[in-house]
């Protein structure tokens, strides 16, 4: 893997990040002037989704880890329990 491919990795893509909250805020503008929506309201969107990207992340791990235990022989070491 080259330097330049290493860095990618490592450093967020700030255009789309910025894009993502810009069209997030705008969204949030327009539901104030239809709906009204609260603060309140704002907030429970906003854990749901900090809830659902936990949930995503621990299915990606969950993933990882079968992989890696499927090329290693999957058997847990005879001390693991004890």
């Amino acid at each position: 893997m080259s330097e330049e491919e290493k860095k990618e990795e490592v450093n967020p893509r700030w255009d789309i990040v910025n894009g993502l909250y810009e069209d997030i805020d705008k969204r949030i503008d327009e539901l104030y002037e239809s709906d009204k929506i609260s603060y309140g309201e704002i907030e429970i969107a906003m854990m749901m989704m900090k809830e659902k990207m936990l949930q995503q992340k621990i299915e990606i791990m969950h993933h990882i880890i079968n992989d890696r235990d499927s090329e290693e022989g999957g058997s847990a070491p005879d001390t693991m329990y004890k």
